[in-house]
């Protein structure tokens, strides 16, 4: 789906009010496919996660983001214990 799928990094952390937000990462060239037009992208993969929160009763959020932000926050997820997330599993 994205030209370049090695570059692509979920992170999920978890707020004091114990909701799950995960964090995709991808490659500065392929965020706007990610998010796709319009947002639609986005938007099914937001859906996804809804149906899936709804089974275990947690609130889940998503954000995209390009790998470029990943490191200059780097220190903002390790204080939130960001973990990444293998959507192979």
């Amino acid at each position: 789906m994205l030209p370049h799928p090695d570059s692509v990094e979920i992170l999920e952390t978890r707020d004091e009010a114990g909701n799950v937000n995960f964090t995709l990462y991808t490659h500065e060239e392929d965020t706007g496919i990610a998010i796709g037009k319009g947002g639609k992208t986005a938007h099914a993969l937001r859906e996804l996660l809804k149906v899936k929160a709804m089974q275990t009763g947690e609130r889940v959020s998503l954000t995209i983001k390009p790998e470029t932000e990943k490191e200059n926050n780097s220190s903002q997820d390790s204080e939130s214990h960001a973990k990444p997330v293998s959507i192979l599993d």
